[in-house]
């Protein structure tokens, strides 16, 4: 059951909900632009973050490689690598490096490939796995190359520059000088590159998308309330411009809570000035639909008084739309009256005609089945009698014989559709000897209906006295439903129900055939000519009927006890019908 609420109450609801609406849009655009301007301010730091870095790692490459130039330019200390062995390698570049103080490089080696010496240094934290002179210089491409790149030596990236070693004065290449920084797992080069005091959350360097090394750091935020979820910054990546171009990027998030903090701050907002705000607007919708809501009753006041007496007037108020409501509420309300009178005269005529046209029609089908009975009948049968005698006189003749049992044949044939004629268009006279529930089973459309293979199914429990006009009506419909299932079912099964209920008598025809064709609409008072001689005659009576197409078609029709049955006193005379002159004869 729906419920139903005052136009005060809905106007104060839509009031409110209307202010409501407009204020949290208000506040969302508000938390929309602010978050914005917060969020631009925290991308440009981070990028200004992300270029420092990135441009810290340059400089770092630069002094690896200014490393390894240094070394190559010195031509004492190549001379010595390339005339001693390993352990004289190791003492030379120690050597060096006290002196110089500025190394910068994780791991180096120095390959003579016409004296097969190859020699590899590696820091003592730089923990690299399997990895040799000799798998460094052929990952790395051998003699002639020159620059970074960046190898993968047992699933290590190493960063690596290359030059090649030479004769001073004379430029004879002997040999090539390989070293570089550890890019997996490189910690201690992330923390050299980044200041501790920036606000980030982790710094990644990724090679090809993948992270190589990861640096993260503890994040202190306030707690948040329940409701309000802490707002994660987007990483933002530098732009590939270190010796390594596109290949090798530095990923950073930022540690910044300043969108957290607006949320916070916000939701604050939200909590107490929506409290301030619902009251306000509570006090104001109040206002508005008691006001309204008074004009409103005034109107609804006004109707009914219109209604009653329609020689009513609007009172003048000062708001000029009540005023024009109240004017065209009158010619309405003066409109509608003379329709409910004019409608009132037109149904009343509409039942006049239909009650006569339904008498008429009784009257005019007794005429015809006594004219049919009196004259044709009565002749087909002298006819029928005269044939025969004549068979009987002249058996010896073969051929006239054979002609005139023939002619014996059409006549008997002319004789039963002749009184069936006359049985369906007496039903009337019938039903005053046998009711309604003996004439129903005499339907001359029942034995057609058997001889096209029908099973007819009759099912007839009705005991009370219904009235004549009852009676014949629903004869009728019976008559014109049972001849739609001949024309247009095109089954095997129909059913003609009668029976007593407790507040009424129900009359039911119901087929298994094709129903109704695609796009009728039966339950909405479509179909043929027939239907609407069913639904006249159900709506004359007083009944209701329900017509279903579920395989097959179902016409249900229930008439109220007080129209249909016979009640105590009440005269069963709904027409005249005259005596028949003769009676059928034997066939």
């Amino acid at each position: 059951m729906n419920a139903s609420l005052k136009f005060k109450t809905v106007t104060f609801i839509v009031l409110s909900l209307s202010i409501l609406l407009s204020l949290s849009v208000f506040m969302i655009t508000a938390y929309q632009d602010t978050r914005s301007i917060v969020s631009k301010q925290v991308d440009v730091y981070i990028s200004s973050l992300a270029s420092r870095y990135e441009k810290d790692l340059s400089v770092y490459l630069d002094l690896v490689e200014e490393n390894f130039l240094t070394i190559r330019s010195n031509e004492s200390l190549v001379s010595s690598f390339h005339g001693g062995d390993k352990a004289h390698f190791l003492s030379a570049l120690s050597a060096w490096e006290e002196d110089y103080e500025r190394t910068r490089y994780d791991f180096l080696a120095v390959s003579f490939p016409a004296s097969d010496k190859c020699f590899f240094f590696a820091g003592y934290f730089t923990n690299l796995r399997n990895v040799d002179c000799t798998s460094l210089f052929q990952s790395s491409g051998g003699l002639d190359n020159y620059g970074w790149k960046i190898i993968e030596i047992d699933g290590q990236k190493l960063g690596v520059f290359s030059t090649p070693l030479n004769v001073h004065g004379s430029g004879k290449i002997i040999g090539q000088l390989i070293g570089g920084i550890k890019l997996s797992d490189n910690t201690y080069l992330l923390n050299r590159i980044i200041d501790t005091k920036d606000n980030i959350h982790s710094i990644d360097i990724l090679h090809q998308q993948q992270s190589l090394s990861s640096l993260r750091f503890p994040v202190k935020t306030a707690p948040a309330p329940r409701f309000v979820a802490p707002y994660q910054n987007p990483p933002t990546y530098t732009q590939g411009n270190t010796v390594f171009g596109k290949e090798l990027v530095l990923r950073i998030e930022s540690a910044d809570t300043s969108i957290t903090r607006l949320r916070m701050e916000l939701f604050d907002i939200y909590i107490y000035g929506g409290l301030v705000a619902i009251v306000m607007v509570f006090i104001i919708s109040l206002a508005l639909s008691r006001s309204l809501d008074s004009q409103l009753q005034s109107l609804m006041s006004f109707v009914r008084r219109a209604h009653l007496n329609r020689h009513t007037f609007w009172k003048q108020t000062h708001i000029t739309e009540f005023n024009d409501i109240g004017h065209q509420i009158i010619n309405i309300v003066r409109n509608l009256q003379e329709q409910e009178a004019l409608l009132r005269r037109n149904n009343e005529d509409k039942r006049r005609i239909l009650h006569h046209l339904i008498q008429t029609e009784e009257k005019e089908r007794l005429r015809l089945s006594n004219d049919l009975h009196d004259d044709i009948g009565q002749l087909l049968a002298a006819l029928k009698a005269n044939v025969y005698f004549i068979r009987e006189e002249h058996t010896e003749i073969n051929f006239k014989s054979r002609a005139l049992n023939t002619t014996l044949d059409i006549v008997n044939l002319m004789y039963d559709a002749i009184y069936n004629r006359i049985g369906m268009l007496r039903s009337s006279e019938e039903m005053q000897h046998f009711g309604l529930a003996g004439s129903l089973p005499m339907i001359a459309i029942i034995p057609q209906l058997e001889n096209l293979d029908y099973a007819v199914e009759i099912n007839i429990d009705q005991h009370q006295p219904l009235r004549k006009e009852t009676m014949v009506n629903l004869y009728r419909i019976a008559q014109e439903g049972l001849t739609n299932v001949l024309k247009y079912a095109s089954g095997t099964w129909v059913l003609l129900q009668l029976t007593d209920e407790t507040d009424g008598v129900r009359l039911r025809i119901q087929d298994d055939g094709v129903g109704f064709t695609k796009g009728s609409s039966p339950s909405k008072g479509g179909g043929g000519f027939g239907l609407i001689s069913i639904r006249e005659r159900v709506e004359h009576i007083g009944g209701e009927i329900t017509i279903s197409a579920n395989q097959g078609v179902c016409i249900d029709i229930f008439v109220p006890a007080e129209s249909a049955y016979l009640q105590e006193g009440e005269s069963n005379e709904l027409l005249e019908y005259p005596a028949s002159k003769r009676t059928l004869p034997d066939s």
